[in-house]
């Protein structure tokens, strides 16, 4: 009998101190988890801001390395190092202000929310060139928000990509191209204004007005864009923003 009773009084202990130990253990876990995620998600912040930065820095220095001064120079020097879906030019303060959204992706830690995850902030970068001074450049982190309209405007650029890529040549006129970007290109007629197709020996460049906005009271931005592609159909064209159509 006092075997059988040491024998229940251990299992007694270890039914009460088992939940203890795997309580402990659970918020140990909880706690470790939640400090190594804050660790990865600092790295991840400072990872999109050094993208950011560094975008800033090159953009900066092609401007004062090349001197630029048209509207069509400028912009094509922003698009260059900044990949920004928008850029717009304030031709009355001599400004031009890219819009658009730095990623960065990390390993989360958990129970439930284990996976990748994305850290992504938005950022205006503003261009100014003023007599006697030089270029200056601005770099801002904004809200999501504020780079929503940028987001959209990529979205469609990427559509009329897909579209631009597979017509033949005998549509390849502003009506035919305006005819097939309403009807497979974007959400509504008005997404898409082609300004102008142009022929050159063997390729074909089409100029577009890229309207996107969210919702009716939500932001809206226009972009011009020219995309440029063989006759030859299939091969994706090449696009790039214009400071106007």
């Amino acid at each position: 009998m006092p075997g059988f009773t040491r024998g229940v009084t251990t299992c007694c202990l270890v039914v009460l101190v088992l939940p203890v130990v795997l309580l402990g253990w659970f918020w140990f876990s909880l706690w470790h988890d939640g400090h190594v995620n804050e660790r990865r998600e600092r790295a991840a912040e400072a990872s999109v801001l050094r993208l950011a930065s560094r975008a800033a820095r090159d953009t900066r220095r092609a401007l004062a390395g090349s001197g630029p001064t048209g509207p069509e120079a400028v912009t094509g020097v922003l698009w260059r190092h900044t990949k920004a879906p928008v850029i717009t030019y304030d031709a009355p303060h001599g400004t031009y202000t890219a819009a658009r959204s730095w990623a960065v992706t990390y390993d989360r830690k958990g129970f439930l929310s284990a996976g990748p995850t994305q850290v992504e902030w938005c950022f205006t970068l503003v261009a100014h060139h003023a007599p006697g001074t030089g270029w200056t450049t601005r770099l801002t982190k904004r809200t999501r928000a504020d780079c929503l309209a940028s987001r959209l405007v990529d979205r469609d650029v990427v559509r009329a990509r897909d579209v631009l890529a597979s017509l033949p040549d005998e549509l390849l006129t502003r009506a035919g191209v305006s005819r097939e970007l309403a009807a497979r290109g974007g959400q509504g007629q008005d997404v898409f204004a082609v300004r102008k197709v142009a022929r050159e020996r063997d390729r074909v460049s089409v100029t577009v007005r890229v309207r996107a906005g969210a919702g009716s009271d939500g932001p809206v931005a226009r972009q011009c864009y020219r995309f440029t592609r063989p006759l030859a159909r299939g091969e994706a064209p090449v696009a790039e923003p214009l400071a106007r159509c």
